[in-house]
C-alpha cells in the first residue's frame, strides 16, 4: 500500500513547481510558514477486481480507500535557501473482503514519516531549476504490522536533486515544461530482535533438537537491517494546469543472517547445525507510477492513475514484470492544499469599484 514505501506519489506537487519554474504560478502576497500542506483522499482498485490482466489463480477483490495528512513547516526561507520539516500520517479502509485485513471493512492506521528538509537553488532562470536538497529522516511504528513485530523507530537520511527546464517558447500553450528528479532514502531500523517477535505470543513450539519450547517469534524471516530506496521521476507539463507524471522506485532492502546456536542436549555434548553457506539477505521491491494530475482549481488537485507495486521475485521464483503484477492498481487522487485553502477562508471580501451616476 501506498504510504508504507517512501517516494513515489501522484504529481500534484511537481504540476505546481513546473508552473513557478515557468513562470505562471501567481505570485502570493503573503507566504504561509506551512505552505505546501496537503491533506489526500485516494480510492484505488486492483486490476484484478475489475478483470483487467492475466487470469489468477484465486480471487482476492480489493477496493481500497486511502487517507493522508502531510503537513509540512519553513522554518525559514531566503531567496536560494529553505529548511522546512514535514510530517506523513496515513489511515487506509478496505472496503471488499480483501485478505490484506483481519477483519471485514478494518480501519488500519499506516507507518508515520517525520524527516527535515534543507533545500538550495543552484540555478533558477528564464524556466530552468536546478535544486538539491538533503536532510535526516525517521519513521514511527505506529502501523500494527510493523509495532506487532517488535520494531520500536527508524532512523536514516535522504538527499534529492530535481531540474525543471523549458521545452517550448515562452508564449507556448502546450509542452511548456519538463521535470527530472532523483532521490536516494537510508533507513536503520531499530527493532527488540533480528526476528519479528511478539511477548504476547507466547508459543508453545519444538526446536531443531526436539525440546519443547515456549517462542514469541511472530513468523519466519529475519528483520530488517538496512533499506536503501532509489526514486527516480520525470514529468512533463501537457497544459498550465494539467501535467503528466511518472516515477520508477527500487527498494533494497538487507536482513540480518541468521547465527548459528550450537544444539546442546542433556549430555554435554554440542554440534553444530547444518546451514547454508550464504544465506539470502537482499531483498529488492519495484515501484512504477504513472498519472494524469489537473489543477481543478487552486485548493485542489485530480490524479488518476496506475501504479504496480511488487517484489522484484515473484512466489514462484521468477522476475516479475515492473509494469505489471496481481497487486497492480488504478487510483483516483484528490489532494487538498491547506494553505490556499485557508487563504481563500479567511480573504477579505473586495469592495466593488465605484461607478458615476449617467447624466
Amino acid at each position: 500500500m501506498r504510504g508504507s514505501e517512501p517516494g513515489a506519489q501522484p504529481g500534484a506537487a511537481a504540476t505546481r513547481d513546473a508552473r513557478r519554474a515557468a513562470g505562471t504560478e501567481d505570485v502570493e502576497q503573503k507566504r504561509q510558514p506551512w505552505r505546501g500542506s496537503t491533506l489526500l483522499f485516494d480510492q484505488s482498485v486492483t486490476t484484478q477486481t475489475i478483470g483487467v490482466g492475466k487470469d489468477y489463480q484465486s480471487r482476492n477483490d480489493l477496493y481500497e480507500w486511502w487517507f493522508a495528512f502531510k503537513p509540512r513547516y519553513y522554518l525559514f526561507e531566503k531567496e536560494k535557501e529553505a529548511l522546512s520539516l514535514h510530517l506523513w500520517m496515513n489511515l487506509y479502509l478496505e472496503l471488499t473482503n480483501s485478505d490484506t485485513t483481519t477483519t471485514r471493512h478494518e480501519p488500519v492506521v499506516g507507518p508515520t514519516t517525520l524527516w527535515a528538509t534543507y533545500a538550495y537553488t543552484l540555478y533558477e532562470r528564464e524556466g530552468y531549476r536546478s535544486v538539491v536538497s538533503m536532510g535526516p529522516r525517521a519513521t514511527l511504528p505506529t502501523d500494527r504490522a510493523s509495532r506487532s513485530a517488535g520494531q520500536l523507530f527508524g532512523l536514516g537520511a535522504m538527499a534529492s536533486a530535481t531540474q525543471s527546464l523549458p521545452i517550448a517558447p515562452k508564449d507556448a500553450k502546450a509542452l511548456t515544461s519538463a521535470r527530472l528528479g532523483f532521490t536516494a532514502i537510508y533507513m536503520h531500523p531499530f527493532n527488540r530482535a533480528t526476528t519479528p517477535v511478539n511477548g504476547d505470543i507466547e508459543q508453545a513450539r519444538q526446536d531443531v533438537a526436539g525440546r519443547s519450547i515456549v517462542s514469541d517469534q511472530l513468523r519466519p524471516g529475519m528483520n530488517v537491517a538496512n533499506s536503501l530506496t532509489l526514486l527516480f521521476t520525470g514529468g512533463v507539463q501537457i497544459l498550465p494546469r494539467l501535467g503528466f507524471g511518472a516515477s520508477y522506485v527500487l527498494s533494497n532492502s538487507w536482513t540480518y543472517a541468521p547465527k548459528d546456536v550450537p544444539i546442546c542436549t542433556v549430555q554435554p555434548t554440542c554440534s553444530e547445525p547444518t546451514s547454508l553457506g550464504e544465506p539470502a539477505s537482499f531483498r529488492v521491491n519495484t515501484w512504477a507510477l504513472a498519472s494524469l494530475d489537473y489543477d481543478a482549481f487552486d485548493e485542489m488537485t485530480v490524479s488518476l492513475g496506475y501504479y504496480n507495486l511488487t517484489s522484484q521475485i515473484g512466489a514462484d521464483g521468477q522476475r516479475r514484470n515492473v509494469l505489471y503484477s496481481p497487486e497492480a492498481r488504478f487510483f483516483l487522487t484528490l489532494t487538498g492544499n491547506l494553505d490556499v485553502i485557508y487563504d481563500r477562508l479567511n480573504a477579505k471580501p473586495v469592495a466593488p469599484a465605484p461607478t458615476q451616476a449617467r447624466r
